[in-house]
């Protein structure tokens, strides 16, 4: 299919993510779990990939925009041909009447491939399935980047089940499972970038009485992966303790969070008592900058116009990283 382009390994992994548009993360999973593409290592383990690669690549990254699965894609880059119309007219499978087609194209595309794998999340959540949770990862982790992986599918389809009355009740565990699925995602994530070095530091913490800190977390995986320090410290921290962090760690920016209503009101009163805090040496806490999250300032954003000493984090974690660095850049020529 590709035997005309050059196969010389000439290209790093930097020109071949230039070129392509696809992050080295994902077509290096291609490479573990498919070997496609196959690059060239040199002595010193630096991967060189060749004009024949990166077509590889980007046509991998064309199909799977249609909604093809990349094991789909890279089945069909394998066969390099259609089903003639005899075979189509026998094929029973919706899957693979759907891959016959758009290889024939006969037609442009599948239904949203992220919403089909999210559904499929929420079912294996309902159904306390956490080997059906993992593989539905797994297989999205090879076509779209994590952070997509982490909003658009897993946090997502915690959302889902917890705006479902049938499934987010107490008698229904689908929830508590979910979310305790997501968390521990989230958290080793966040181990694995290296939260302790960087910028910042940024103190992280839910306000006393919110036990919920998923928002919070993916927004410390966020901003940890881009270079930030994080301190990291959960749920339910009452207020003096608090402050208490704040002078141990001194930090750039602290960020709060709240998911309801009673939580939100304690997030509003903490940074309006901020401003009259003090260090031990008699310093302000209040020029610290804050930020805060949570769904209900989602829901109800009107809350978001009460809190007039914070900084709120987006409508997404990923939104996290920009506010946060603009934070900063603001509060720089202060010191």
């Amino acid at each position: 299919m590709f035997e005309r382009l050059s196969a010389e390994p000439i290209y790093n992994t930097r020109a071949v993510v230039r070129r392509t548009g696809v992050p080295a993360d994902t077509f290096r999973a291609w490479e573990r779990r498919y070997g496609v593409p196959s690059p060239l290592r040199t002595n010193g383990n630096q991967r060189l990939y060749s004009e024949r690669d990166i077509r590889v690549i980007t046509w991998l990254r064309e199909q799977t925009s249609l909604g093809l699965t990349i094991s789909q894609a890279i089945l069909l880059m394998r066969t390099a041909r259609a089903p003639s119309p005899a075979a189509r007219a026998v094929q029973t499978h919706p899957v693979d009447r759907a891959v016959a087609d758009v290889l024939s194209g006969t037609r442009g595309a599948l239904a949203d491939p992220l919403a089909s794998a999210r559904h499929r999340l929420v079912d294996a959540f309902t159904n306390l399935d956490c080997q059906a949770a993992e593989r539905v990862l797994d297989e999205t982790y090879a076509w779209v980047d994590l952070e997509v992986v982490c909003v658009e599918l897993l946090y997502s389809a915690v959302i889902e089940i917890d705006s479902r009355s049938d499934l987010n009740s107490r008698l229904a565990p689908a929830l508590q499972f979910s979310y305790a699925f997501a968390q521990r995602k989230f958290a080793a994530l966040f181990n694995l970038a290296n939260p302790n070095d960087g910028r910042g530091p940024v103190l992280s913490t839910a306000v006393a009485g919110e036990t919920r800190d998923l928002t919070l977390l993916l927004s410390a995986v966020f901003l940890s992966r881009a270079d930030y320090r994080v301190v990291f410290l959960g749920g339910d921290l009452p207020y003096e303790g608090l402050v208490s962090a704040m002078r141990i760690v001194r930090p750039a920016v602290v960020s709060l969070a709240a998911t309801r209503e009673e939580s939100a009101d304690t997030l509003q009163e903490w940074t309006e008592r901020l401003q009259h805090a003090r260090d031990e040496f008699g310093a302000s806490l209040g020029r610290i900058p804050v930020c805060y999250s949570g769904r209900i300032f989602l829901t109800q954003p009107e809350r978001r116009e009460r809190i007039h000493n914070g900084h709120f984090l987006g409508r997404a974690a990923l939104d996290s990283v920009s506010i946060v660095t603009g934070m900063l850049a603001q509060a720089a020529p202060a010191e």
